[in-house]
């Protein structure tokens, strides 16, 4: 099994239990960021670029918010893999 796609929690925990009751192996591909909310408080460019893309997205059209969500989803994404 692969996991993918952003968690808002660490998965370890629910893969380590299935592996347990399965004898499965399980690859974490996804990505966790934690809540959005705790990342718009921080004083830091990432929270900056959260606060920002909510701002777009809040005065966004139906049509444009899955662009946005995208968006938002490889900023973060970008900024997490340039931390490593």
């Amino acid at each position: 099994m692969i996991l993918v796609g952003t968690a808002c929690e660490d998965p370890t925990p629910a893969v380590q239990a299935f592996t347990e009751r399965t004898g499965r192996e399980v690859k974490d591909r996804s990505d966790t960021f934690g809540s959005i909310e705790e990342l718009r408080q921080q004083n830091t460019l990432q929270g900056a670029f959260v606060r920002r893309a909510l701002a777009e997205l809040e005065a966004a059209s139906e049509e444009e918010r899955p662009r946005l969500e995208l968006a938002l989803r490889l900023g973060l994404q970008a900024m997490k893999e340039a931390r490593v």
